[in-house]
């Protein structure tokens, strides 16, 4: 891990990483190997919420959550599939006058059993499992299907998550 850490260059960039490990031993972690993965995987998640940089063993409580975790998964796709989603504006303000300048678009999910499900915990999902990709394209196309409607002197700011910058077209 140590030889990974100090910043190297690329041309005139200084690239600066880090290394986070999840670790899980058989057969006390799992009997396959497809069993071991998840738990090392379920323990890098675990050094992820916590501090990176570092690594940490598996352990059996990092699973309780998972199933209802991979269930908000699911019930995500289908959402997004039957456009359940939703776009709340919150409004920036100009400070010297008091007018509204524009507004955020946000996206929001009323779950039809669990009620409002978090941001934080919508938008997370999406970014492990790749529905961010289509949560960010319906949010920007809506935004700006429904900004158009707007006076022109409102602007419309559309939150991206950094996941979004890796995909090949979001400039399209």
């Amino acid at each position: 891990a140590e030889a990974l850490v100090p910043p190297f260059e690329i041309g005139s960039h200084q690239i600066r990483s880090s290394v986070s490990i999840g670790i899980a031993v058989g057969p006390e972690d799992g009997e396959t190997a497809d069993d071991i993965l998840i738990a090392a995987d379920l323990a890098l998640y675990a050094v992820k919420a916590g501090k990176r940089g570092t690594f940490q063993f598996y352990d059996r409580q990092m699973s309780v959550g998972l199933e209802d975790r991979r269930q908000l998964e699911g019930d995500l796709r289908r959402a997004i599939e039957r456009g359940e989603l939703e776009l709340h504006y919150q409004p920036s303000i100009i400070l010297k006058t008091g007018e509204i300048a524009g507004f955020e678009a946000l996206a929001r999910w009323k779950h039809p059993v669990r009620g409002n499900v978090p941001p934080s915990l919508f938008i997370s999902i999406a970014e492990e499992c790749g529905l961010i990709h289509a949560i960010g394209e319906w949010s920007l196309t809506e935004a700006c299907r429904q900004a158009a409607t707007w006076p022109e002197r409102l602007k419309i700011a559309v939150n991206l998550s950094p996941v979004q910058f890796s995909g090949p077209d979001l400039v399209g």
